[in-house]
């Protein structure tokens, strides 16, 4: 009994040992990387530095484990489907708008579509993901020159029926899907300029979120004039 005690003690410092031994090998790899502090990483450095935890993704790092899975974010990132988007793209190239690629995603798709934007890019448009497109991802090449996705609503701007859209209607990206993904990517709202001299008044948001489970890497939320947030 009492050497099968020792024998187990024995175990359990081996198996503490080889965990130090990852942490401590990780920040090793991180302070080789020049100039480079954590959240500056790619995320491809993530994602390796967890696949001992089972995770094909940094989505998955908290869903997919043994202890806590979710099973449908697990099966939609079994199955994904990557979209380029750059606005020099030709027809036959691929999409040239963030709103064109998300429009052709099926509705209540079980698939993660990951929307690769170029770095550096400034994306002149005002996007929504709906309800009906889950397991969204929009991320920049080049995380370290983020893609910029701008517009310029504020809550006074009249829409379609005539009426001001209020602060609900006037984000810039607007997210009611549930399992979104961002990651390197800026978020504007440049309205405040353009009120200067207009004279307008009103809120104007970068960002609204609706949906559950969205998750936020490295992004930045520049609102306009008092903007506000959801």
């Amino acid at each position: 009994m009492e050497s099968r005690r020792k024998n187990q003690q024995k175990t359990s410092y081996i198996v503490i040992s080889i965990q130090l031994l990852a942490a401590l090998l990780l920040l090793e790899l991180v302070s080789l990387v020049p100039g480079a502090s954590c959240e500056e990483l790619p995320l491809d450095f993530w994602v390796s530095a967890l696949r001992g935890v089972g995770a094909k993704d940094v989505s998955t790092a908290d869903g997919c484990t043994k202890k806590n899975k979710d099973t449908v974010l697990c099966s939609a990132q079994a199955n994904t489907v990557t979209n380029f988007i750059n606005p020099t793209n030709s027809e036959e190239q691929g999409y040239r708008t963030i709103g064109e690629s998300i429009a052709n995603i099926p509705d209540d798709s079980t698939k993660r579509y990951i929307l690769i934007l170029s770095g550096g890019t400034v994306y002149r448009e005002k996007v929504l993901v709906s309800k009906s497109k889950p397991f969204v991802t929009i991320r920049s090449d080049d995380p370290i020159n983020p893609a910029i996705i701008v517009w310029n609503d504020t809550a006074a701007t009249l829409g379609k029926d005539s009426k001001p859209l209020g602060v609900d209607g006037s984000s810039t990206m607007t997210v009611e899907s549930d399992y979104f993904i961002a990651y390197g990517v800026v978020f504007r709202n440049d309205a405040a300029a353009a009120a200067k001299k207009k004279k307008a008044e009103g809120e104007a948001p970068a960002l609204r979120v609706l949906g559950t489970k969205a998750t936020f890497y490295n992004c930045t939320i520049e609102g306009g004039q008092g903007a506000l947030y959801d």
